[in-house]
């Protein structure tokens, strides 16, 4: 089986049929499956030359389950206002304030 084939089993259930060709995997429910393939939140694929590192997948789930955005180092938090857009995607106008008399 190649990779793109386990790929698609992945989050489905099966049940094994002999036909004249060979072994078949039919798609059925959970209760019936004689293959239950769970479903993976990440998957991770290495060629045969490639190196993994023990803590390599942990790091990478950590990183990758962090729902805080990254935050952008040449950001200064301070609002540009000049950049200020509506929920429209539309520039919001100027407001100009006369001096106070």
């Amino acid at each position: 089986m190649n990779l793109n084939t386990y790929i698609g089993l992945l989050g489905r259930a099966y049940v094994e049929r002999e036909h004249a060709d060979g072994l078949h995997l039919e798609e059925t429910t959970s209760a019936q499956a004689t293959l239950d393939v769970p479903q993976a939140s990440y998957l991770i694929t290495l060629d045969a030359d490639s190196l993994l590192m023990p803590d390599y997948a942990l790091r990478l789930v950590t990183l990758m389950d962090n729902t805080t955005p990254p935050r952008d180092p040449n950001d200064d938090d301070d609002e540009d206002e000049e950049d200020e857009e509506d929920e429209d995607g539309q520039e919001e106008p100027a407001v100009i304030r006369e001096p106070d008399e």
